[in-house]
Formats: C-alpha cells, sequence, structure tokens
C-alpha cells in the first residue's frame, strides 16, 4: 500500500478507539491485513542501494518521495481539523505506517526488525498488481478513512 494509505487508516483507527495507547496495536494489525488486499506499489528507487542517493534516478526519487510527503501534509492538516482525539489519531497513523519503516530498514541495511512469524505472513499474503487496477481500492480506503476523520 502506498504510505497515505496506511497513515490515513491508522488516524482513522486512532479516531476511533479514542486513546493512543489502545490505537497501537489496532493500528499496526491493520498494516498488514492492508497489505493482503492487492493493490499498487511503486518499486524503490532505482540504483539507491547501489550508489546511495546521488547516484539514483532523480525522477524515481521524485516520484517516490512526493507521495508520503503529500500525504503526510495533508494527515496533519486533517488531524488539525478532526473533532477527534488528535493524539490517538497521530498515534494511530504513526504506527500503521511503522511496519513500512521496518521493511526498508532490512532492504537498506539489512537489518530485521521483525519478527519470523510476520515475515513469512508477509510474504504469503502482500501482494502487488498493476497501478491501473490497484490503484483503485486505495484511493477508496483513504477517502473513507478521510471522511471518517473529518466528521
Amino acid at each position: 500500500m502506498l504510505t497515505s494509505v496506511h497513515l490515513f487508516i491508522g488516524a482513522a483507527i486512532g479516531k476511533s478507539a479514542q486513546n493512543a495507547i489502545a490505537a497501537i496495536p489496532i493500528a499496526i494489525i491493520s498494516h498488514y491485513l492492508l497489505d493482503t488486499i492487492p493493490h499498487y506499489n511503486p518499486k524503490p528507487v532505482r540504483s539507491y542501494q547501489e550508489r546511495g542517493l546521488g547516484g539514483v534516478n532523480k525522477k524515481d526519487l521524485l516520484l517516490k518521495g512526493l507521495e508520503p510527503l503529500m500525504g503526510v501534509i495533508l494527515l496533519c492538516y486533517l488531524i488539525y481539523c478532526s473533532p477527534g482525539d488528535r493524539l490517538a489519531m497521530a498515534t494511530g497513523a504513526f504506527f500503521g505506517w511503522l511496519p513500512d519503516f521496518f521493511v526498508f530498514l532490512k532492504w537498506r541495511f539489512n537489518i530485521n526488525c521483525l519478527p519470523l512469524f510476520i515475515r513469512k505472513f508477509e510474504t504469503a499474503y502482500h501482494r502487488h498488481i498493476p497501478a491501473m487496477v490497484g490503484t483503485l481500492p486505495q484511493v477508496m480506503l483513504s477517502l473513507v478513512a478521510i471522511f471518517y476523520m473529518v466528521t
């Protein structure tokens, strides 16, 4: 899933839980459940691992970086405008996204933060499909979460 989807769903979970601590496990579980839905996910930025930031394809870096940046900016605005518990929403968003940070640590630095059973689950059920089809469920989920956050 795109970063924004995990952020928006996590924030909606935080609003629903109305408690930052209660939102944490639900948001983490939601991350893995969302990833079982066939979805589009951009590939990692080409040549980053081989040549570092200076040697990357700049177009790939721009496209891969804009979506999360725009998602975080929109999320901050939505949390600010929301009538719900803002701390719970921010906590839910963070923990809804956190498993992707662990994937990044594994991919970039070969640091394994996830238990084996979670890695096996993710390998077995995480499905990527082409952008034309795989973006639609993400847009729909995001819109539902955004609507819930602002009402």
